[in-house]
């Protein structure tokens, strides 16, 4: 799956970085006890930015990824997948929601 024509290149960066933060505050608001959170991504820029804490420039969806971890108190360890091996994903994007609760 590719983004639309004429998509700016870091868009899709906007795109995965929204994906963490909502599954890291689905984690914050159903396992609000669960001290270690991990999530996995295709994406190697993400890995960094959300393990390393940093962006350039200043990026709001980190900043709410931050506030999160701290009233939470959680640990974040964002994990790299390969695209072929990320299962979910794959199901979500043909829309085949039971499948992707399912593993």
């Amino acid at each position: 799956m590719s983004t639309p024509p004429g998509t700016p290149p870091n868009q899709i960066i906007f795109y995965e970085a929204l994906a963490v933060l909502s599954a890291l505050h689905n984690a914050h608001l159903t396992l609000p006890s669960q001290r270690r959170i991990v999530i996995f991504t295709d994406n190697l820029t993400i890995v960094a930015m959300f393990n390393s804490l940093q962006a350039i420039p200043d990026n709001c969806i980190l900043n709410v990824a931050i506030d999160i971890l701290l009233e939470g108190d959680h640990d974040l360890e964002v994990l790299h997948i390969l695209g072929k091996s990320n299962l979910v994903a794959d199901a979500l994007s043909c829309l085949e929601f039971v499948k992707a609760l399912s593993i």
